[in-house]
């Protein structure tokens, strides 16, 4: 695939307009209707500087229409673990309001507010409203609804917790959209949650290459699109729920936001005292704990670390992924651990998945000096 100069075309993430390169190419042939058929190409780009992925073609009002407004309320399988997983990682937050004004962006037919609704240790609710193109809520009492493209929304100021699942992967500029969002009140907090295709080198069970997403994240881009913008980030997470990998972010506005740069120098300096680490312990049998994002950024960051993951003396462990291969070398479970290392290192960056491992390892019989968790060890 050829590379080329942007013409008068911006990176959402770096914003800068240098180089992009073609990527793929594919004819969306999505039939809505016998006499709808959208066959037009659309081409997936790649920006050089930061590495995001964006899908180019015809997003005029029309196929946008095309798209969604016949196709829109598509049923979600397990829907009640996909909204409480999110319940879970907001409600310590969610808790915080004494009296909560929530938005849901994209909320379609309101069943995640309604749900919201019913989580019992959530008293203090005290507006709901969804944002949509389609207004499905006929069946969801107490919910308002206002009618927009949400590409060239007016929005409401009145909020105090906002949700924004699966909306940002649709939109033709996200910087704009959040940018939008940043100025309509103080003090709130904004759940995001996009597709993750990181993990689809491990976990491809989905496909989530599609026209429908616009727009293509990693945590990392989302985390700086966020920081630069001037949103605070709360706590982040790649994980998967009924079989997508998803990214998810809390992000707060605040007077007080740190930096983009301050957040890169902490990274890098706490990236380098993991890789240092892996390096020093590979000596012995070692387990790397938790082959998710966070382990595949560090092993992409850092080419050396594969040399290393390849010795006899590591074992790859994943609940999750067990049995799938990572850099041609296999994913365990926890059966034979203890036999086989005399050291775990924690890979994710979750605190609550940390916790968890930290605890299943002790009763597999490790004891606290063979368990190396480098985030919780790691000094600022």
């Amino acid at each position: 695939m050829k590379t080329y100069y942007g013409k008068n075309r911006q990176c959402i993430i770096c914003k800068k307009s240098i180089k992009f390169k073609n990527i793929a190419e594919i004819k969306f042939e999505n039939v809505i209707e016998p006499k709808n058929v959208l066959t037009t190409p659309y081409y997936f780009i790649k920006c050089i500087s930061c590495n995001h992925i964006f899908c180019e073609g015809d997003y005029s009002r029309k196929v946008l229409k095309l798209m969604y407004e016949r196709n829109h309320d598509v049923t979600i399988k397990n829907r009640g673990k996909i909204y409480s997983s999110i319940v879970k990682f907001n409600l310590s937050h969610l808790l915080e309001k004494s009296s909560l004004k929530v938005l849901d962006l994209g909320g379609s037919d309101g069943s995640f507010l309604e749900f919201l609704s019913k989580e019992k240790k959530i008293k203090n609710i005290a507006d709901k409203t969804v944002i949509d193109l389609v207004d499905n809520l006929s069946k969801h009492s107490g919910i308002k609804f206002l009618k927009t493209d949400l590409n060239n929304a007016q929005l409401p100021c009145n909020f105090n917790y906002i949700f924004c699942i699966h909306v940002l992967e649709h939109l033709k500029n996200p910087r704009k959209f959040l940018e939008k969002i940043y100025k309509i009140s103080n003090n709130f907090y904004m759940y995001i949650e996009v597709p993750s295709t990181e993990l689809l080198e491990i976990h491809n069970t989905v496909k989530l290459v599609t026209p429908y997403h616009v727009h293509y994240f990693t945590l990392k881009n989302l985390i700086r699109l966020s920081l630069e913008i001037g949103f605070d980030i709360i706590k982040a997470e790649i994980t998967e729920t009924d079989g997508v990998p998803r990214i998810k972010l809390l992000v707060e506005k605040k007077n007080n936001c740190e930096s983009f740069l301050k957040y890169l120098r902490e990274e890098e300096k706490r990236d380098d005292f993991i890789k240092r680490n892996i390096i020093k312990k590979t000596k012995k049998k070692i387990g790397l704990w938790g082959i998710g994002h966070e382990f595949r950024r560090i092993m992409e960051k850092y080419p050396v670390l594969k040399n290393h993951l390849n010795s006899n003396n590591v074992m790859l462990i994943d609940v999750k992924f067990k049995g799938k291969f990572y850099n041609g070398k296999k994913i365990y479970y926890l059966n034979d651990l203890k036999k086989f290392v005399d050291e775990i290192i924690i890979l994710p960056m979750l605190e609550d998945t940390r916790a968890s491992i930290r605890n299943q390892a002790k009763k597999l019989g490790f004891k606290r000096n063979q368990i190396f968790d480098p985030y919780s060890t790691y000094i600022h």
